[in-house]
């Protein structure tokens, strides 16, 4: 069977899900050598030699059809939603498509998967902007037509049958995998923040991850530990940002990096180095920073909501996410060496040993062949 899958959003600097497609994509070919992999995109020009850059972590036998047109987005949205077939004029005859927010034209045959990582948009609007609400949306009346939706969490799941309306049976789970280099990852060298202590934070920086609080909690955090620094990860994303201001009101001018956004081959060993990873999310479809982080075996502490309970399981400490005392207090227990550090390091390698990418791939595989007969 030929299985296509749309790989457009890796145009764009990858974050969560950007990983997530990429790494499945390359897991497919491995789990699956029966079937043909075939990584496809609708991009405009200028975007052609970046997307060609990030797939080259794919194996050789994940063949690409990268089609680039002037005024791709225009392009992309048409493909998406004229009645008509045209997958086939992009990708060639395939047996099952993996579709993205990005592209999810009509196809004439073959099995319809669709991947949801979150309804944060339905959920949270505040949380999101016009331009991502209506490309959500969007993508999800597609998902309702589709063969299997596959979702990253079980929370992620509930909410597509509860608010979507999609039914149980057409939904299944595959969780993100921990790449390699976050298990096998050693401290940067040289080290960020000067060689001080430090608690890091990665993620872009939007309302929804809550650093305003983090900032708050550190603040707390160096009246105990006054040697310890903070580092903070991540591109601006959307909305206010006013982490500068509030570095500056808390007089945190001297004991906050913020490195903004860092190639994925740096990001293990500048988590793989903390006293601590700090994720003060107030809602995540899986959180795959956590996961990574316990992983690397570095102590995590992250907010309470449901939504993370399946990247965090029993290793990560826990604190109501707007909470900054009761954030601090976590990231002191998480930075103080002790039999509690210890072994909330031992069960975050034991949590996250299940996490890969190749179990990951072999959902998709197992629903689309099911599918198929």
């Amino acid at each position: 069977m030929r299985i296509a899958v749309d790989v457009s959003p890796l145009s764009v600097p990858p974050t969560g899900i950007g990983y997530y497609i990429r790494e499945t994509t390359a897991a497919l070919a491995a789990v699956a050598p029966q079937h043909e992999v075939v990584a496809v995109a609708l991009v405009h020009p200028r975007e052609a030699a970046r997307l060609r850059e990030r797939l080259v972590p794919l194996p050789p036998a994940v063949a690409r059809r990268i089609r680039t047109l002037p005024f791709a987005p225009r392009w992309r949205r048409l493909a998406n939603h004229l009645p008509l077939p045209t997958l086939e004029l992009l990708a060639g005859r395939c047996g099952a498509f993996v579709g993205s927010e990005w592209l999810y034209p009509r196809q004439r045959r073959g099995v319809r998967v669709a991947v949801v990582h979150d309804l944060i948009p339905l959920r949270h609007p505040e949380w999101t902007t016009p331009p991502t609400r209506r490309m959500h949306l969007r993508k999800l009346a597609d998902t309702r037509r589709a063969d299997v939706v596959v979702c990253n969490s079980a929370a992620t799941a509930r909410d597509v049958v509860d608010l979507a309306g999609v039914a149980a049976g057409r939904v299944r789970v595959a969780r993100p995998g921990v790449a390699a280099r976050f298990r096998a990852a050693t401290p940067a060298s040289p080290p960020p923040c000067g060689g001080r202590p430090y608690v890091v934070s990665v993620g872009t920086r939007e309302p929804r991850k809550n650093l305003a609080t983090l900032l708050d909690a550190f603040a707390l955090l160096r009246r105990e530990q006054p040697d310890v620094a903070l580092l903070l990860v991540g591109a601006r994303g959307w909305g206010r940002d006013d982490v500068a201001e509030r570095i500056a009101a808390l007089g945190l001018g001297a004991d906050v990096e913020t490195a903004g956004y860092v190639p994925e081959d740096r990001v293990p060993g500048l988590v793989a180095g903390a006293r601590a990873f700090c994720w003060p999310a107030l809602f995540e479809g899986f959180g795959m920073p956590v996961a990574e982080a316990l992983a690397a075996g570095v102590p995590v502490v992250c907010s309470d909501d449901a939504s993370l309970d399946e990247a965090a399981g029993d290793a990560a400490l826990r604190a109501p996410a707007l909470d900054a005392a009761a954030l601090a207090a976590a990231l002191a227990t998480a930075c103080t060496d002790g039999p509690e550090r210890t072994a909330r390091i031992a069960r975050g390698r034991a949590h996250t040993a299940g996490l890969t990418w190749e179990a990951t791939a072999g959902v998709f595989v197992t629903a689309i062949e099911e599918a198929a007969a």
